[in-house]
């Protein structure tokens, strides 16, 4: 008979993963904004980087709150509450045990196109220094290669319609996707 070890242990040994959410918003000439985080914004960081609006899940939030609430309180910006959420990715990175970083799940959701109107009315908090709208190839060599590439997939699954499963911002590895028969 197989023997179960108490919830709490079980609990405790499950790996640390976190969730986030995030948006991908482009203006009327389809430029990516990105976000610029300040240098207090994340003071363990290495340096500032630039991304997409965003953050990490809070207790009973799913993923599409998550993206509304970071928006709404790194720019200001408030969709219309009746918007159907729009997933272009979930990006999984795993996690990194030698640095004692968790495995990490994102959703990336389509944040639309905004007019000159809203991009004027963008307030930023205290996390962000600036943003920026620049064609996506401009992005190249200001964000790490993983975002790129991952930023690169939300521009084609929006463009595509299909939304698209990642593995450090690329797709996901066919090797691992095509299960050898026993």
């Amino acid at each position: 008979m197989r023997q179960w070890i108490p919830r709490d242990q079980f609990l405790a040994s499950l790996p640390s993963a976190v969730l986030g959410a995030a948006l991908l918003i482009t203006d009327a000439a389809g430029d990516v904004l990105l976000l610029h985080e300040a240098p207090t914004a994340h003071p363990h960081a290495p340096e500032p980087v630039w991304v997409t609006p965003g953050g990490h899940l809070e207790a009973g939030e799913d993923p599409w709150q998550a993206a509304l609430r970071e928006l709404a309180e790194e720019t200001g910006l408030r969709p219309p509450a009746t918007a159907p959420p729009r997933l272009l990715a979930c990006n999984f990175t795993p996690a990194r045990k030698d640095e004692g970083e968790p495995m990490v799940t994102v959703f990336f959701f389509d944040g639309g196109t905004l007019a000159p109107d809203e991009i004027r009315a963008i307030r930023l908090s205290d996390e962000h220094d600036r943003f920026e709208f620049r064609p996506l190839g401009r992005w190249r060599g200001d964000v790490s290669e993983d975002a790129f590439a991952c930023y690169t997939q939300l521009v084609h699954a929006r463009r595509s319609g299909v939304p698209a499963l990642l593995h450090r911002g690329r797709p996901f590895p066919t090797a691992l996707q095509e299960v050898a028969p026993e």
